[in-house]
């Protein structure tokens, strides 16, 4: 699961970091809620998301809040949301149990869904990701050693062509994996 973490005091606003989300990856995506200033309550939490790629299709989630049990809520992301690539805005609106009224302000927090073509060039740049993501290039580097020499060799050079980097040599990249590889 891939969460989304999201603070809403209901007496002010909503603080969240805006994340990323691949296109095609359905069941992963939630927004964890922790609702905070809930006193007493009874009622329910709806999310009604709406893609910059589609946004005449919303998609609502409702999910039922009872302060005295607890005031953390997780809602799944509709897998509809994730099919098109583009921001994903998101409308909180917490309601009474009656219905009758809306308690506190009406929320809205987004995240973005990267085009899955898009992802090799963006996944380097998430923090968050950065060390799974040096963990994936050295385990590769690794694998084409094992297997051949000259295909570590092909492939630092057409890295060399195409980004126009320094290229670790042999010997280093020897090293690297020698040093991840357990």
């Amino acid at each position: 699961m891939k969460e989304m973490l999201i603070t809403w005091d209901i007496l002010r606003n909503a603080n969240f970091s805006p994340i990323f989300f691949l296109q095609g990856d359905y069941g992963i995506g939630s927004l964890k809620v922790i609702l905070k200033n809930l006193k007493d309550f009874q009622g329910s939490i709806r999310a009604v998301f709406c893609s910059s790629n589609n946004p005449t299709e919303p998609y609502s989630v409702e999910k039922e809040v009872d302060s005295t049990i607890t005031t953390n809520v997780d809602i799944l992301i509709p897998n509809e949301v994730l099919q098109g690539f583009g921001k994903v805005y998101c409308r909180l609106i917490l309601r009474s149990a009656d219905r009758g009224k809306i308690v506190g302000s009406v929320q809205e927090v987004y995240f973005h869904v990267v085009e899955r073509k898009d992802w090799e060039f963006i996944e380097p740049l998430l923090p968050s990701q950065e060390k799974e993501y040096v963990k994936d290039v050295v385990d590769e580097l690794y694998e084409i050693l094992k297997n051949s020499k000259q295909e570590l060799k092909n492939y630092a050079d057409e890295l060399k062509k195409e980004f126009e980097t320094k290229v670790l040599t042999l010997e280093e990249a020897k090293k690297i994996i020698e040093k991840y590889k357990n």
